[in-house]
Order: C-alpha cells, then structure tokens, then sequence
C-alpha cells in the first residue's frame, strides 16, 4: 500500500487548502488533480485498512435539471470522477464524490461505477488523439465563445481574421500572376473588453487644491506639493468636500474630454460639449 499524503486529514475545512495528487498507479494515464476537499468516510483502524474517502468539489452556478433529480453536468462529472479514480490509484477507497453547487446550495452525489470509469478513461483517450491531431479550425460566430472563460487564449474571430485567402493578382513586371495573400476582410466581435489605460482621480481631502500646468494636474495642500497626474491618465475627477479645483484646470479637462464631478450637500459635474454629444 502507497503511504498517505501527509496533508489528507479526516476533512479538509478550508478549500484553499487544496490536495494535489497524481495519477501514478496502474492506469498510466498521467493526470494530475487539485481537489478542493477531502472527506474521510471510515476512520483508519490499522496500517492495513484503506481509508474511504470523498472528493468534493465546489461550482459556483447550478447543477443540471433531470428528469428525476437534480444531476452533473458532463464536465463536472468528468472532473469529479478523475479525482475519485486518482484516488483509487494513490491507495484509497472511493466509491463516489460530490459537487456542492453555489447557486442553489445543493450537494450532488456522483456513483464511481465502472461504466463511469470506461467512460472517463475513453475521454481520455480521445483527447490525447485530438492533441496529436492539427489544431482544428475556430469556431464560426458560436454563441459559445461570448461566455467562455478560453477565449482570451483560443481568440476563434481574431484567428479567423488573420487567416489569409490566396488570389491572383497580375504583376505588371514580367506580365506574369502570381499570387499574393489577401484577408477574408470579415472583422471579429468584440469578446473581449476593450483595456482602458485611464483611470479616476478620487481627491477627499479637506483643503486641497487642483491646479494645472501644461497637461498635468497639480494637488497641493497649500503651498505642498502632494502628487502631480497627467490628464492623458485620467478617465474622471470626483472631488468630495472642501477641494477646490482652478478655472484653468477644468478648462484644460473640458479640453482632454475628462469630466468633473462635485460631491457635497449637492452634487454636481462638468463635461465638455464634445463629451456629451
């Protein structure tokens, strides 16, 4: 029998504390698992027992709607399941895990069977097939990809994009074609935030005052210099209380298209007209 990680107590209470385990045993099937928690079902009475264990994992949405009961969604299962057979391989017993869904606040029990396992190890294989296989081709505007968490990685419309048609085209040197590389030309969606280098200057401070000189914002504290912004790198001004802010300074951000805003007994702001038309 394998020795016990160290780390694998009767129940793991806080789920940061994860257990990295490896899939070392007779399987082969080089799969590594971070679990979130670990429950010992029996307590170990000898160096001859194997401990019963039950991996759990945390989701944050809701589980799927049977017919019957409330059941795991593929990869949940698929996941699940691996951390159970990973395990079984480092010298446990598990006969099944479960996946405490967030959204509805409900533990879903998942059966380790051997039709589960063939099915795991099946995935498995598949996937190493696809890996050995070229990259296939991004998906075509998939409802899919506005909520995936890969597709920063996978960018399927920017790939797309990039992807080159070949056409002919007359070179008028030698009278001869060639051909020469031209885009698709259909431009991708935007997944994807646009970065917003500029951000808002908060000034709370009773008695300072914002001045400016050339393109950068002065705060003083009377006759301190406390910090210096450039306007370029201000998305807003929000002033709260007693801060006052020169006639130079707010003309020189109705300029760069940066509002300001008063907040006190009343509230208030200043844009420039290119800013609100």
């Amino acid at each position: 029998m394998k020795p016990q990680p160290k780390n694998l107590k009767r129940r793991i209470p806080n789920p940061n504390d994860s257990l990295t385990l490896r899939a070392n045993g007779f399987r082969a099937i080089g799969i590594v698992a971070k679990m979130d928690l670990v429950e010992s079902k029996t307590e170990k009475t000898d160096l001859f027992t194997a401990l019963e264990v039950c991996p759990v994992d945390y989701k944050a949405g809701a589980p799927k709607e049977g017919e019957e009961a409330n059941e795991l969604w593929d990869t949940d299962k698929m996941q699940l399941g691996l951390q159970a057979l990973i395990l079984r391989d480092n010298g446990y017993i598990c006969n099944e895990g479960v996946i405490y869904y967030r959204a509805t606040k409900q533990r879903v029990r998942l059966p380790i069977t051997p039709e589960l396992e063939n099915w795991i190890l099946q995935n498995i294989a598949d996937a190493k097939r696809v890996i050995a296989e070229p990259i296939p081709a991004p998906l075509v505007h998939s409802p899919k990809c506005v909520r995936c968490s890969l597709a920063p990685v996978c960018l399927p419309d920017e790939t797309r994009m990039l992807a080159q048609t070949t056409v002919k085209v007359d070179v008028s040197v030698d009278g001869k074609t060639s051909e020469s590389p031209q885009p698709n030309g259909e431009a991708p969606r935007r997944l994807i935030a646009a970065r917003d280098d500029t951000r808002p200057l908060y000034l709370n401070t009773p008695g300072y005052r914002v001045g400016c000189k050339d393109e950068v914002l002065t705060i003083k504290d009377k006759d301190k210099l406390i910090e210096e912004v450039r306007m370029r790198d201000v998305s807003h001004v929000a002033l709260f209380g007693n801060v006052q802010i020169s006639t130079q300074a707010i003309q020189s951000l109705c300029e760069q298209e940066v509002p300001v805003t008063y907040f006190q007994w009343v509230a208030g702001s200043t844009e420039s007209r290119a800013a609100t038309h």
